[in-house]
């Protein structure tokens, strides 16, 4: 090809041509294939930048997900020609990716993939099942290869994609599906000049056919826009607009900027870091200047700039969980097919955003929990016929955000949760003191315990020896919280809540037992001065409090604090709400109010079941964040 850049006329010249009609057979002749499929390269490692790799491997990852997320919406409605063209392209951009850092096994299965795809959008061949399945594997043996280069190596995964290769091969004439049906090509015509003036609203329906029997009549050698033009019909200008329409395709390029992610941590932790300082700084101007000077009034517009710019580095750091439900319907697809069970698998709210270094540690979790809903949750056709339910059982994850929370349940209608097999291999396992008495939710609540299993076989989807505890464990790493709402015999639902950031958070100070605390903005719903009428005394202790003639009860501070037993009334009470539901917190005093930067607590606070974290006030003391949650359950609000 520089070639006959650099020299035009080699074009016309013989020698020239013989010459590279040989090397096109070459290329294309399959018994002189010298290629990686054919034969692994067993010689030296090939040099490939760092840089380049990553680069490489990063861009393909991202290419991947996108098509997976088509193939998936392929397989609902098969005659997408948009969806296929997408997919054609994602397997046409990683073959040429590929060509730049040597991968010639990654080159011949994208290239493969995409001849498969060419027939499906030109409309020679139906897509079929048997189809998707080939072309996913194909994205699997491309992903393998981006974690491990060195399987280009490894004879017996050569062997496997030649193998592999060859089915996609088969697939374009009936095998290994017989009722592949092989149709006529079809050409998708473009817009017709006419068609598209009509949409712009340049000429009406009847001017086009009056300027098609012209056209026929008198100017059967000039084009439709010439004639058009001609007959004063329309403006040349107008034609030429139609023409770039008709060419291209419509909508706008968006510009985007590669930045690599630990930048964008860096820049959040960074930001985290100047609110604290400037609390600091606040502090002790207000303590010099006084609260109305000049200077604390620039200061305040300071903090407004640098609220700002706090909210702007989140929002670069929130992702939509799009790509991790895209990820989990593959692994449901994967799962109900090898299980050969009939469940239909649906995902809501997929546009939620939520912290991105909180997704990395989601897939796990859900991940279990999905196979779970799928092996352990639904029953086999013949039980939910017994149960008068539908033959096909419905698997469902979902999404929402909620007061500063973001909300995943992972649903089924399937069989539900027995909690009577539940206690028993508790008491098997010596988890459970059989002289005890158990509320049916402190019975399921023995699945998210170390070791605890109930699975009787035991294969690759369920019982292998990792219980519920890790799903439970790494939720709660991520700040999460995980809740089981059990029906019997109708099915199961797990709940997780998770923040929808971990680095800050709108706080409210205040001062109980001599030391300050942060509760969570969102949950302060009113703060007051009880009157001795306010107080509802309960064996002989002011227990409960009424507020607008409803009565609620009084956090315990000594008992969730395990400290000595205080029978003085409180003067002062912050008003909690939690899902519509109200606790009383008694406190000393309510310093301030302020944006709260999260810092996790190490493991050896872990059995302070009533703090989430903690953070460094402007004095530069640290200060425990409340968990209003566990604090209501402390209390029996749940």
């Amino acid at each position: 090809m520089k070639k006959i850049c650099n020299s035009p006329d080699l074009k016309d010249k013989k020698d020239f041509i013989e010459g590279l009609y040989t090397h096109l057979q070459e290329m294309d002749s399959e018994e002189n294939c010298e290629c990686l499929v054919c034969e692994p390269d067993t010689s030296s490692d090939s040099v490939i930048d760092g840089e380049f790799w990553q680069d490489f491997v990063n861009e393909t990852r991202e290419h991947l997900e996108s098509f997976e997320m088509n193939v998936l919406t392929l397989d609902k409605d098969k005659e997408n020609k948009e969806i296929i063209s997408n997919m054609f392209r994602t397997f046409h951009t990683i073959k040429g990716l590929a060509g730049f850092v040597n991968q010639e096994l990654v080159q011949k299965i994208a290239h493969q993939t995409e001849t498969l795809l060419d027939d499906f959008r030109k409309g020679i061949l139906k897509i079929h099942k048997t189809h998707i399945d080939l072309i996913l594997e194909s994205a699997d043996y491309i992903k393998k290869i981006c974690e491990a280069v060195e399987l280009n190596k490894d004879k017996a995964f050569n062997y496997s994609v030649k193998a592999h290769l060859d089915r996609l091969e088969a697939s374009r004439y009936g095998e290994p599906e017989s009722n592949v049906e092989i149709i006529f090509e079809k050409k998708e015509e473009p817009k017709k000049l006419g068609e598209i003036l009509v949409e712009q609203k340049v000429i009406q329906p009847e001017q086009v056919q009056e300027v098609l029997e012209v056209q026929k009549e008198k100017y059967s050698e000039l084009k439709f826009g010439q004639v058009a033009v001609k007959e004063q019909k329309v403006e040349a200008k107008d034609v030429l607009n139609a023409l770039r329409t008709q060419q291209n395709k419509p909508g706008s390029v968006e510009e985007y900027m590669r930045i690599p992610t630990s930048k964008i941590d860096n820049l959040t932790d960074m930001i985290g870091e100047l609110i604290i300082t400037q609390s600091l700084v606040e502090r002790e101007a207000i303590s010099r200047f006084g609260s109305n000077s000049t200077f604390i009034n620039n200061f305040l517009r300071m903090s407004r700039i640098t609220k700002d710019i706090q909210n702007l580095s989140m929002f670069l750091k929130m992702v939509s969980l799009k790509s991790t439900f895209q990820k989990i319907t593959r692994i449901a697809r994967d799962t109900i097919s090898e299980l050969n069970k009939n469940v239909e698998f649906v995902t809501y709210g997929e546009e939620t955003e939520i912290d991105r270094n909180i997704t990395e540690k989601l897939l796990d979790p859900l991940v279990h929990l999905v196979k779970n809903a799928i092996s352990h949750g639904i029953e086999s056709a013949e039980e939910r016929a017994v149960s008068g339910k539908s033959s096909t059982g419905t698997v469902k994850v979902s999404a929402y955000s909620k007061r500063g929370n973001v909300y995943i349940e992972v649903e089924d209608d399937g069989r539900g949760i027995n909690p009577d097999k539940i206690y028993k291999k508790a008491i098997e396992k010596n988890l459970a003191d059989p002289n005890k008495s158990y509320t049916e939710k402190e019975i399921i609540d023995f699945i998210l315990l170390p070791g605890f299993s109930t699975a009787e076989v035991v294969n690759n989807i369920s019982g292998r020896g990792v219980g519920m505890d890790v799903v439970r464990t790494e939720v709660v790493k991520i700040g999460g919280k995980l809740e089981i709402n059990n029906r019997m015999g109708f099915g199961c639902t797990f709940i997780l809540k998770l923040p929808i950031n971990n680095a800050v958070i709108n706080g409210s100070i205040v001062s109980i037992k001599g030391l300050n605390y942060i509760i969570p903005t969102v949950n302060v719903k009113q703060i007051l001065q009880p009157k001795e009428s306010d107080w509802v005394s309960v064996q002989g202790k002011n227990s409960m409090l009424r507020v607008r003639e409803e009565i609620m009860p009084l956090i315990n501070i000594s008992r969730v604090f395990k400290i000595k037993e205080d029978d003085q009334t409180p003067n002062l009470v912050v008003i909690l709400e939690l899902d519509q539901k109200y606790r009383a917190l008694p406190v000393e005093n309510i310093i301030g109010r302020q944006e709260i930067v999260l810092k996790s607590l190490g493991e050896e606070f872990n059995n302070l079941s009533f703090v989430s974290g903690s953070t460094i006030l402007g004095d530069g003391h640290v200060s425990l964040i409340l968990d209003i949650e566990n604090l209501f359950k402390l209390e029996g609000a749940y």
